[in-house]
């Protein structure tokens, strides 16, 4: 479960609900769970974690890299036009290059741009009123940031 999951998502039974009640009323089971919301959120444990898992897969045979993405900017959007949605569009260096090519379309000159990226699978979340939306999170590379940031129109082509 993502860590802004609502408690709808848990989808508890009364007696799983009564139980957790009951936990939480003891001293022990109270200083047990911040101490574990504290070791998660310890930067230098979550580099050994990355580490460890990253020599895991290797020994399986998959090369893998995480990416942790910079925040930049929010494009504000909807799912089907019905639920909202919110686009985080984030940086990190480990993510290709834009890349561009020359071209001529209908007589006009211009470029052909490739813009890599990354994307997670969309997470359920709330606004700021307490409403259900999807939150996506992209991460392009710093330089395609650097270039939105200083084009207005290739920030726009960013973004669609």
């Amino acid at each position: 479960m993502a860590l802004n999951s609502s408690w709808e998502d848990l989808d508890l039974t009364k007696d799983e609900v009564e139980k957790l009640g009951a936990a939480l009323k003891k001293e022990e089971f109270r200083k047990l769970l911040m101490e574990y919301a504290e070791e998660v959120s310890d930067p230098e444990n979550r580099r050994q974690y990355e580490k460890e898992i990253t020599e895991l897969e290797k020994e399986r045979g998959i090369d893998i890299s995480f990416i942790n993405p910079e925040p930049c900017y929010v494009i504000k959007s909807s799912v089907n036009g019905q639920k909202k949605a919110f686009i985080n569009i984030c940086k990190n260096e480990k993510v290709g290059k834009p890349t561009s090519e020359p071209m001529a379309k209908s007589g006009s000159r211009g470029l052909n741009w490739s813009l890599p990226f990354t994307q997670a699978p969309p997470r359920d979340d709330v606004d700021k009123n307490g409403n259900r939306c999807s939150v996506f999170d992209v991460v392009f590379h710093p330089d395609t940031y650097r270039l939105a940031e200083n084009n207005a129109q290739f920030k726009k082509m960013l973004n669609n």
